[in-house]
């Protein structure tokens, strides 16, 4: 079965996947630095060796990934949201 899989994995066009995928932005990549979760998931799941007690499950990765993130969560909420509900006066 291993084989086989590996046969798999060595048939796909990754070139063509790059090429095409290259322009492709996911909404994390929009985020501020401070608040892509995506380095996190890449240490966490791919980087590290698997941790004693296993890898997190994904509620408790991001339980407390918002934790360790509130300042420039409340930053963006404030910059984002709340400084866009500010209505100016009509011209």
């Amino acid at each position: 079965m291993l084989s086989q899989y590996e046969e798999f994995l060595a048939a796909i066009p990754l070139d063509e996947y790059r090429q095409s995928l290259m322009p492709v932005k996911t909404v994390e990549q929009d985020l501020p630095q401070d608040l892509n979760p995506l380095p996190d998931i890449y240490r966490h799941y791919w980087a590290q060796s698997v941790p004693a007690n296993g890898f997190p499950d994904y509620e408790s990765f991001f339980a407390n990934w918002w934790q360790d993130h509130l300042v420039p969560l409340d930053r963006f909420i404030r910059q984002y949201f709340w400084g866009c509900s500010e209505v100016s006066p009509l011209l």
